[in-house]
């Protein structure tokens, strides 16, 4: 006998013929949840006409089978009850409403804990959202990815990262907003320090075509230049500066920062011209 789904089961009788009572001798009963996994019980009363089997502990069940044991050539069952776990209140499941719903909207069934609208609370997912967001993961069916110092695992409910450390690039309570223009880095309070004040990467820093502003150098622009490792070219005019990395013979870098300096002052008078 199969149910139109799972119930949490407390108590079965089975019902024989009052007059046939050695067509109800040896019956077996047999129940579960999957008709490949049916679990063989032993009745607590039985007599002619009437077997009970009791639970000791309530359990989810969508088969019955009940069979002769084959010392019988005929097995007459008039009516087999099932007697359930009444619902669970609003937001509760299980054997003995003993778990939580984990649903955004609404109720979840009082078996399995499946949400009635599908959609699960922010940190759970799968079909009865009763799994935790795989790791890495948050929110809404766990489609955020976070964004931690180290790539440490955030919560999976609001993604808020251990020591509220968010990874380089990253801000705000879960991490999830970029550094602002003109920012980057850990905790967003590296400067950018680009050509023209064009913004840089969020996260590293770099600037758009590796050009910094005049006076700084590396990578990501964040090393001011220093006379005790760099040759200082001024601009004319201008009390900007370009640096040139101490890696040449000083007659090199002499011609270098003399072609930088002409460089700049045609640029300078072109701008003028241009005004």
């Amino acid at each position: 006998m199969g149910l139109n789904k799972p119930y949490i089961v407390e108590r079965v009788l089975v019902l024989g013929r009052t007059d046939k009572g050695s067509q109800f001798d040896n019956i077996n009963i047999l129940m579960g949840l999957w008709t490949e996994s049916l679990q063989d019980e032993q009745f607590t009363f039985k007599n002619e006409t009437i077997a009970e089997l009791r639970l000791t502990s309530p359990r989810e069940i969508q088969f019955v089978r009940v069979m002769g044991n084959g010392h019988s050539n005929v097995v007459t069952i008039c009516e087999i009850l099932l007697y359930r776990q009444a619902d669970c209140p609003l937001g509760r499941y299980s054997v003995n409403c003993s778990k939580q719903c984990n649903c955004r909207v609404g109720s979840c069934d009082s078996v399995t804990g499946a949400c009635v609208d599908g959609i699960c609370e922010d940190g759970w997912n799968g079909m009865t959202c009763n799994d935790t967001c795989h790791p890495g993961t948050f929110g809404a069916n766990c489609s955020s990815i976070c964004r931690c110092h180290n790539n440490i695992t955030c919560n999976h409910f609001n993604g808020s990262c251990p020591n509220n450390q968010c990874a380089a690039g990253w801000k705000h309570d879960n991490c999830s907003v970029a550094c602002g223009q003109g920012n980057f880095g850990l905790n967003c309070t590296s400067p950018c320090h680009c050509l023209q004040g064009a913004s840089c990467d969020h996260v590293s820093g770099n600037c758009p075509g590796d050009q910094c502003a005049p006076g700084w150098t590396t990578s990501n622009c964040s090393v001011e230049c220093t006379s005790s490792s760099h040759v200082i070219a001024p601009f004319v005019q201008h009390a900007v500066k370009v640096c040139l990395v101490l890696t040449a013979p000083p007659s090199a870098i002499a011609l270098k920062l003399k072609a930088v300096t002409m460089s700049l002052a045609t640029v300078q008078m072109t701008n003028v011209r241009l005004g």
